[in-house]
């Protein structure tokens, strides 16, 4: 019975389409450890990372719900299922290693940029999504309310990593930032930039 709707699926061009737009190197995307070159406690993958920034969009665009278009909530959400693929084929550079090399930063930034815009289905919404600052705010929201929620763990599970413990409260402060920044976009109010970390 399966195979029989997978040829039916494969002669109506369904399952090539599908398989075109969900590559299954997606899977990639669970094995690229976060938080390279620190001391953690529990782990995170990049997979579980996108999975908890999306969750956290869902809960800033309700939140937002009448303020925002259908096209900003669902830019925003896509945004966070997919911001970090390009870390398929770099992985997971350090954060400290790209403050102190600005320019390789910048560099790594364009080509994971060109890696998840080349992925079939991605590249049109990854380019709309990154260039809306009000799709980009939510974002950020969701991306450094992450941040917050995983050092907030490994401070609940007795981490002593005073690096972590700093990230932490940064990110914190970064949350308040970025919805200061969405509400003034929304309210048509200058909006402050937000140094991101």
């Amino acid at each position: 019975m399966e195979e029989d709707l997978l040829i039916e699926l494969r002669e109506n061009g369904c399952l090539q389409v599908f398989l075109k737009i969900n590559d299954s190197n997606l899977y990639k995307q669970f094995n690229v450890n976060r938080w390279s070159g620190r001391q953690f406690i529990k782990e995170q993958n990049d997979g579980e990372h996108h999975a908890i920034v999306a969750q956290t969009i869902v809960k800033v665009c309700e939140h937002y719900d009448k303020q925002l278009t259908f096209e900003q909530k669902y830019k925003a959400l896509a945004l966070g299922s997919i911001h970090d693929l390009g870390e398929i084929e770099t992985n997971d550079i350090s954060h400290v290693f790209k403050q102190k090399h600005p320019d390789i930063k910048k560099k790594l930034e364009e080509l994971e940029d060109e890696i998840i815009s080349s992925i079939p289905g991605y590249e049109t919404i990854y380019t709309e999504a990154i260039n809306d600052p009000v799709t980009e705010a939510i974002f950020k929201i969701g991306d450094n309310i992450d941040c917050y929620l995983y050092t907030g763990r490994e401070i609940e599970l007795g981490t002593k990593n005073k690096e972590l413990i700093q990230i932490h409260k940064d990110s914190g402060k970064r949350v308040s930032q970025w919805i200061e920044r969405l509400d003034n976009l929304i309210n048509n109010k200058e909006a402050k930039h937000v140094e991101d970390h």
